[in-house]
């Protein structure tokens, strides 16, 4: 018996940085986790230090809600927040191509 692996990625921006949320299942079933990386310049106020760069990685668990690791520096306020709307978002896609071609 062949076991069939899908993969999905999905390249988005959030607040000027780019980030890529990216998973892999069976095929037949849906992913339960997500896992995204974001890097690059965060935009600063003036009075800070004009370049500063944000790295983050980050995997979350669709059933739970709830990110089961994040890691990462610099990360702008509200970053997480919006992350975890995308990654939702993304498995909302997922889910519709998998009842697709089902």
């Amino acid at each position: 018996m062949v076991n069939y692996s899908v993969s999905a990625k999905s390249n988005i921006t959030i607040q000027g940085i780019g980030v890529v949320i990216s998973t892999e299942y069976q095929q037949g079933n849906l992913p339960t986790v997500l896992s995204a990386r974001a890097s690059g310049q965060v935009a600063k106020k003036p009075q800070q230090d004009p370049v500063t760069y944000m790295d983050l990685s980050a995997s979350y668990n669709v059933e739970a809600k709830s990110f089961n690791n994040c890691n990462g520096s610099n990360v702008p306020v509200g970053f997480i927040q919006e992350l975890e709307l995308k990654i939702v978002e993304t498995y909302e896609q997922i889910k519709l191509g998998t009842e697709v071609k089902a």
